[in-house]
């Protein structure tokens, strides 16, 4: 009979707890305890805090953790590193790293194993993988790094999307040890000639650097293959880089993080994927009088809003502002548009029982 699985633990229960020097060697000295929600940093020597700063690191801001050792070889102390994105003083969110030296033992093997505890714990945490009852925690507990495919589109908003992508989010996936190939998009539809032969036992997911225009284009590759019904299991993400980032908002309210633009809503959607969690996307199909099909996952749209969007293309350098140019335009040259509305009237044996409004 399968041993029952242990059961779930209290966000404040204390998982580890131990005593960290810092670096360089000569710092203060930490109290260290790892919950399920946060890491909690007391200094201990030369005295501790009244009012610590920094002593509490919720691990919704914690993008991964790794090992280090000294270049000295005399030195026969350990490093966990943890990387984390708290809030600065003018509200933007910035990387700080966090260096604690393992030296209670006399050899370099038993710190770093220890080390490796705190960072195998830890890891676990941030991918939401289950911990050992009473077993020994050591790394096999891992699984292999997930893979990821990386597409790029470096002409996403302003043209500041392969910087973003290098300056923030590459750095992010490391740290996070996720394992991953980068390819930048040449063209429209590009991505989704790439989806469609794609093998796709080879990626764990699929994640895009840009707005939501190249998310749809791999969706629809997706669907558009003879296996669709496995593809479109394929985990899919975005880290938005694009002038519209509509899914990525709806992604960042519902991982619990404030709202956010720029570079803030691009890191949060960072750490979300860092902890690799998955939710299901509802899809759209269109069939078009000509007999073509697509699929939409944010809304679809014709008309007036169509043009605007479609004509702000020639303005794409502008980033968001290229709606608001299109939208002046088209309302100075605004036409007619004639069209049928078609649709099924909803049946009670169709529908739920709904509560009425009072």
């Amino acid at each position: 009979m399968a041993p029952l699985p242990p059961p779930p633990l209290a966000a404040s229960t204390p998982l580890l707890h131990g005593e960290f020097g810092s670096h360089p060697a000569r710092g203060p000295r930490f109290a260290l305890t790892l919950t399920p929600q946060a890491l909690h940093i007391q200094r201990l020597r030369p005295k501790p805090e009244a009012r610590p700063r920094g002593g509490l690191v919720p691990l919704a801001e914690v993008s991964g953790c790794c090992t280090l050792r000294s270049r000295s070889p005399s030195d026969s102390a350990a490093y966990f590193c943890v990387y984390t994105y708290p809030r600065g003083r003018r509200g933007g969110r910035r990387r700080v790293t966090r260096t604690f030296r393992a030296d209670g033992a006399g050899t370099y093997e038993e710190n770093r194993a220890e080390a490796q505890r705190w960072a195998t714990v830890l890891t676990c945490l941030l991918r939401g993988l289950p911990l050992p009852g009473d077993g020994e925690i050591t790394s096999h507990l891992l699984p292999r790094p997930p893979r990821l495919l990386l597409l790029v589109n470096p002409f996403g908003g302003r043209g500041l999307a392969w910087q973003w992508c290098k300056n923030h989010v590459l750095p992010m996936i490391s740290e996070a040890g996720l394992s991953f190939n980068l390819i930048q998009t040449e063209r429209q539809n590009h991505a989704r000639e790439l989806v469609q032969g794609l093998s796709l036992r080879e990626w764990d997911g699929i994640v895009t650097v840009s707005g939501d225009g190249l998310l749809y284009e791999v969706l629809n590759g997706l669907l558009d293959r003879p296996d669709w019904e496995e593809a479109v299991k394929t985990p899919v993400g975005i880290l938005p880089c694009g002038s519209g980032n509509a899914l990525a908002g709806a992604v960042n309210h519902h991982g619990g993080f404030e709202q956010a633009l720029g570079v803030d809503l691009l890191l949060h959607c960072a750490l979300l994927l860092c902890r690799g969690g998955c939710c299901p996307l509802d899809l759209l199909s269109v069939t078009l009088a000509s007999g073509s099909r697509c699929f939409s996952f944010l809304s679809v749209a014709w008309g007036f809003v169509s043009d605007v969007d479609i004509h702000s293309e020639r303005f794409r350098a502008l980033g968001s502002a290229r709606f608001t140019l299109s939208t002046v335009l088209s309302l100075a040259t605004l036409h007619t548009y004639r069209g049928r509305l078609s649709y099924l009237p909803a049946t009670a044996s169709a529908c739920p029982d709904l509560p009425r409004l009072p």
